[in-house]
């Protein structure tokens, strides 16, 4: 995801703005993460938020992914990344991530959108 946008990025020649990515779903998310935090980040999301737990989704749809509903509202689903000079803001091991917490493969579209300024012309 991160080459894509780096690429969408200079294609724009913008050099001062931010790109913001959005994933459409009700079961998906976008955020940052170093990528040795993925496996602690699931740890702790199942201490904090069990599996086992009954959803009313569940019983009142019968398609078993309410958990992955619950996951992503306490996610989200935009990412903003600022830009300077044409580059991405990331920390040095940060990356962008896309999260699919649903028990069912989906082929999923994550759009972006540059907005800002392009540098004067010399």
């Amino acid at each position: 995801m991160a080459s894509q946008g780096v690429e969408q990025v200079r294609r724009t020649g913008i050099g001062a703005g931010l790109l913001n990515f959005f994933i459409f779903g009700s079961t998906v998310a976008l955020t940052t993460i170093e990528s040795w935090v993925m496996n602690d980040r699931r740890q702790f999301i199942e201490c904090l938020l069990p599996r086992h737990l009954v959803c009313e989704h569940d019983r009142g749809l019968g398609d078993a992914n309410g958990y992955s509903h619950v996951l992503a509202v306490f996610s989200k689903p935009s990412l903003n990344i600022p830009l300077e000079k044409g580059e991405l803001l990331l920390g040095p091991r940060q990356q962008m991530v896309l999260l699919d917490f649903d028990n069912r493969p989906w082929q999923r579209c994550v759009p972006g959108q540059v907005m800002g300024e392009k540098p004067p012309l010399e």
